[in-house]
């Protein structure tokens, strides 16, 4: 989803990776599942493009993964190994009720340089 209105909304917001939840949607024609929602703090939202490069870009996820294992596999094995990473995200929200995570990136707390 593009905004491209002035009424669009921007909100930002940080959470630890192991509260953040999944829905899909498995094809019986393929057995694959296909994510269609990401959950945080009660909230639901469709993840975008954008979101989906963001992640693995942040958990150092080559794209090539995606031949081998399903998105939500992916998601549930870095959940998995980094449950207690915080994460920071942007959501889109639309005039017509509709939200849209589009990027996620390192915490404050990892972003900062070590003083070594």
């Amino acid at each position: 989803m593009r905004c491209y209105q002035k009424n669009c909304q921007f909100d930002y917001g940080q959470a630890r990776l192991g509260d953040v939840k999944t829905y899909g949607v498995r094809s019986t024609r393929t057995g694959r599942v296909t994510l269609t929602g990401i959950e945080i703090h009660g909230e639901l939202f469709a993840p975008s493009l954008c979101f989906w490069r963001s992640f693995f870009h942040r958990f150092s996820i080559s794209t090539d993964v995606l031949r081998l294992y399903d998105p939500s596999e992916v998601f549930e094995r870095v959940v998995q190994r980094e449950s207690r990473t915080n994460i920071r995200y942007c959501i889109e929200r639309d005039p017509d009720g509709s939200s849209t995570i589009v990027v996620v990136c390192a915490s404050a707390e990892t972003s900062r340089p070590s003083n070594n």
